[in-house]
């Protein structure tokens, strides 16, 4: 394993030069996965639609008799 030393420190010295190079990707995709550990994307759209769903159930609900 000693002989693999060399190239893993060239991919961690050229993965940390192109990730500042494209303004720190890496710290951006942990806060995402973040984010969806919280709640997936899938509860998310789900959240959505349920809203608007509810919505516009309420405003095609036939109209009540006052009689």
């Amino acid at each position: 394993m000693r002989e693999l030393g060399p190239m893993w420190n060239a991919f961690d010295k050229a993965s940390a030069m192109l990730d500042e190079e494209a303004g720190g990707v890496v710290a951006v995709l942990d806060r995402l996965d973040d984010a969806l550990a919280k709640h997936s994307l899938f509860d998310r759209i789900s959240q959505l639609l349920e809203e608007w769903y509810a919505k516009s159930a309420d405003r095609y609900q036939e109209p009540t008799s006052s009689v």
